[in-house]
């Protein structure tokens, strides 16, 4: 079935079921699609961070988590996950408990 890519609801859902499937590559270039559209999608957002977690793409993982983490500084699971991006990430692991203080 083809997705219309303007419909963000569908491309989202599909990119939701990749990464319940593992298929990260192809979440990642879903959540991509529905970001180019409505870039403060906050789902989105979280589990393309989550995708490169699993993927072990720290600094892509770090860059969506803070901006989604950013949306709700409340979102502890958020902050935990950034705290794990920022410490895998060469040359920030030192720097990660003093930039997570801001949150």
């Amino acid at each position: 079935m083809e997705l219309a890519p303007e419909d963000v609801d569908a491309v989202y859902n599909r990119a939701y079921a990749y990464f319940l499937q593992g298929t990260y590559a192809s979440a990642i270039e879903d959540f991509n699609s529905v970001l180019k559209t409505t870039p403060e999608h906050q789902n989105a957002l979280e589990l393309r961070g989550v995708s490169y977690v699993l993927t072990g793409l720290w600094p892509q993982a770090m860059a969506d988590l803070k901006k989604s983490l950013s949306l709700d500084p409340n979102d502890a699971v958020r902050m935990l996950l950034l705290y794990v991006a920022q410490t895998r990430t060469p040359g920030l692991a030192a720097g990660a408990r003093k930039a997570l203080r801001k949150y």
